[in-house]
């Protein structure tokens, strides 16, 4: 209730206890190994933690006729809890992971997407080249053993980006394939690519990025 549904405060109120009952170390260790994906959310929005009003606080409490005293109690330790050290360290090696990642999506963006923007014998051949070119991509990022480091929000956000551009460069091209084509030739690719109006929904090409990296993992 004190943090209004918010998990990054949720968690904050974690370390501020685990902090006042000198097991940082022991909560560090316990999130990575139960829940890696979770601790990265919140360590790559960690700076973007903050307070909430007062007045929606207290609301809050009043609606859901908490004890008050023991919520602001709980208010006050999230306000005096101070990152330490070895939090901060951590958060620099989810937040060093996290940009590494971007990198290697950068740096590999303008080759597959001008994969995908290239014409094939048939609509099969031409999203066989996109994955061709982007197994390694996922797998090289896979291979770092950043993965356990990176937030699945942000990674969210990213991947979908990154998948975007990539459809739009290939239904240029599935565009062009189709003036070039009967519309009987046409419909026939399409059937036997098995897809309906775009790149298909699987292995690297997952609008899922956490089934596309475990795509990659095969061949690490």
């Amino acid at each position: 209730q004190v943090t209004l549904g918010d998990h990054g405060l949720a968690t904050k109120l974690e370390f501020a206890i685990s902090a006042k009952e000198k097991r940082v170390q022991w909560y560090v260790d316990w999130n990575e190994c139960v829940s890696p994906t979770k601790f990265a959310d919140v360590f790559s929005g960690h700076s973007r933690i903050v307070l909430p009003d007062d007045n929606d606080l207290m609301e809050t409490l009043r609606s859901n006729q908490a004890s008050v005293d023991e919520e602001q109690a709980l208010f006050q330790a999230i306000k005096d809890f101070k990152w330490p050290y070895l939090v901060l360290r951590k958060f620099r090696t989810y937040q060093k992971a996290q940009e590494r990642a971007y990198a290697i999506l950068t740096r590999h963006e303008h080759a597959v997407c001008s994969q995908a923007e290239q014409a094939g014998r048939d609509v099969s051949s031409m999203i066989q080249g996109v994955e061709t070119v982007l197994l390694p991509v996922m797998s090289e990022m896979y291979g770092k053993k950043i993965v356990p480091y990176l937030s699945s929000r942000s990674m969210r956000e990213s991947w979908h980006d990154f998948r975007a551009k990539v459809e739009s460069a290939f239904l240029r091209a599935l565009g062009r394939r189709q003036a070039a084509l009967s519309v009987e030739d046409y419909i026939s690719e399409i059937g036997k690519a098995n897809i309906s109006s775009g790149l298909p929904d699987a292995g690297v090409l997952s609008l899922n990025f956490g089934d596309a990296i475990l795509a990659g993992r095969s061949e690490v």
